[in-house]
């Protein structure tokens, strides 16, 4: 395996029912760093995730890289709806999170001791373990004893933290197809790492399946694309929309907006379509983008300066009551200002 240069991912985005309560499973369960939670909402993010009338809660845990961070999103406007009553982690979209403990047996008991249990006995060898876990929402989350990317990975800024988030798994219809887009417009690398056998699918559910997979590294995380064939991935159904519950997208992240804006340049030639024009908020610049087959990615250019703002660096959370009034006072300023668009003419 080579340590060539890729874009960084440097986020993933999980939309919960509950993401003060989320971010804790992470930074209490798991041993990452709580990075504190901010408030989203009207036009502006409309335009950049083209989810109506959003009115959301951000908050953020940080592991042992660098610049990377866990953002968990509760939306207050529109309503999350669950995934489907029936789905399986085959069916289209980003279905797990692996994350590289340093203590496998330590993380299991803080985790129990949160009412988390795995769904099956560890799988592997002493040293070389992973099982799979829910987080409080139902999302699928791989513990891994060994550390996969570890050869290629860059250097831990944090390493005496318990947790690094070292893999994203996504279900896609074309992997040759998927992975032509990511390396040519995102700047993702391919990797010749074997994250999963088959056999493993028993640890979230699926026994009998056939699969086609690649892997494709973001400085110290890889983007695991596989291609179910039996059970063959179902796409998402009639009506899904960013904001429903389970994982929503990844981020790839610079720190240099022209390096931001040449990369927005080849996404686009290789066919992934923005949203809509990229937001230049003062404190980052950022595009949500899909490709042919409707998946979603995040370009991210968070400001250095601003990091304790955006979730980039170590802050502590406010208490849930702090959390409730301030998303109760900005619903009401939201709410008034939807309701002067309609007054003006101009549609919501």
């Amino acid at each position: 395996m080579s340590a060539a240069p890729s874009t960084p991912i440097n986020q993933v985005c999980i939309v919960a029912r509950n993401a003060p309560r989320t971010a804790r499973w992470y930074t209490h369960g798991l041993g990452m760093l709580p990075a504190g939670c901010n408030v989203f909402f009207g036009r502006l993010t409309e335009r950049v995730q083209a989810v109506p009338s959003p009115l959301l809660l951000a908050c953020w845990a940080l592991d042992r890289q660098g610049f990377f961070q866990v953002e968990v999103f509760q939306y207050r406007t529109p309503r999350s709806r669950p995934l489907r009553a029936d789905w399986r982690p085959a069916d289209w979209g980003y279905s797990m999170v692996g994350v590289h403990v340093g203590d496998f047996d330590a993380t299991l008991d803080r985790l129990a001791g949160l009412g988390s249990l795995p769904y099956t006995r560890p799988d592997g060898p002493p040293g070389d373990r992973r099982v799979c876990i829910p987080d409080p929402d139902g999302n699928l989350v791989e513990l891994l004893e060994r550390d996969p990317l570890e050869s290629v990975a860059p250097a831990l800024e944090r390493p005496d933290l318990g947790a690094a988030v070292r893999v994203v798994t996504v279900s896609v219809p074309d992997v040759e197809a998927f992975c032509d887009r990511a390396e040519r417009g995102l700047g993702l690398v391919s990797e010749d790492l074997e994250l999963h056998a088959p056999e493993h699918d028993r640890l979230w559910g699926l026994e009998g399946t056939r699969r086609r997979s690649a892997a494709l590294r973001g400085g110290g995380v890889a983007l695991e694309v596989v291609q179910y064939e039996h059970p063959e991935g179902r796409r998402w159904p009639d009506g899904y929309r960013l904001s429903d519950l389970g994982y929503m997208n990844v981020a790839v992240g610079f720190r240099d907006t022209g390096e931001f804006d040449h990369r927005l340049t080849t996404a686009r030639a290789a066919g992934w379509r923005p949203h809509g024009k990229a937001l230049e908020a003062g404190v980052f610049k950022v595009v949500y983008l899909d490709d042919a087959d409707g998946f979603d990615v995040e370009m991210l250019c968070p400001r250095r300066w601003a990091d304790r703002l955006t979730g980039f660096s170590p802050r502590k959370a406010p208490g849930q009551r702090t959390v409730v009034r301030i998303a109760r006072a900005l619903a009401g300023q939201a709410r008034a200002r939807y309701h002067q668009s309609e007054k003006n003419g101009r549609p919501s």
